[in-house]
């Protein structure tokens, strides 16, 4: 795993300065002292970080060994957690931020196995209204209203 590790660590690096680069010419000024480039360029710099610790870490051989594969089952989850992100995708301008992550986070959770109504209702409402705030009165950044006018 030390291969693929180093592998990986260097080719996501890579991608994550791509991206910070390319995110550095978006223009304009927020509602606020930063611009559009300042969330894509924090995500860039966390990506580069670990990749950087994993590199760091395969290089001094704690790489974790391989002990499991993609099974049958496992990549039909894969397939529709894709497919329920999808339409996600498609529905939120539809439904509305909130609304469509409700929904989205719930089936998600239930696709991927969790059992507790509470913890499912509970995880998709506190999800969904922690990163609207963050949106809303950090980011400063509109996120899809849809048709219900009584969506926040």
């Amino acid at each position: 795993m030390k291969y693929q590790d180093i592998c990986i660590g260097t080719v996501f690096a890579a991608l994550g300065v791509g991206i910070f680069i390319l995110a550095g010419g978006y223009s304009g000024q927020g509602l606020s002292y930063y611009g559009p480039s300042l969330f894509p360029q924090v995500v860039c710099g966390l990506l580069i970080f670990s990749s950087f610790i994993l590199v760091v870490q395969a290089a001094r051989g704690h790489s974790l060994p391989k002990v499991d594969s993609i099974n049958g089952s496992g990549f039909m989850r894969l397939l529709a957690a894709l497919g329920v992100c999808g339409i996600y995708l498609y529905c939120v301008n539809y439904l509305g931020f909130v609304i469509a992550t409700c929904v989205f986070l719930y089936a998600l959770m239930t696709l991927l196995g969790a059992r507790s109504y509470p913890k499912r209702i509970f995880g998709s409402l506190a999800t969904t209204l922690a990163v609207w705030s963050l949106f809303r009165f950090l980011l400063y950044a509109p996120l899809p209203e849809g048709v219900f006018p009584f969506s926040f």
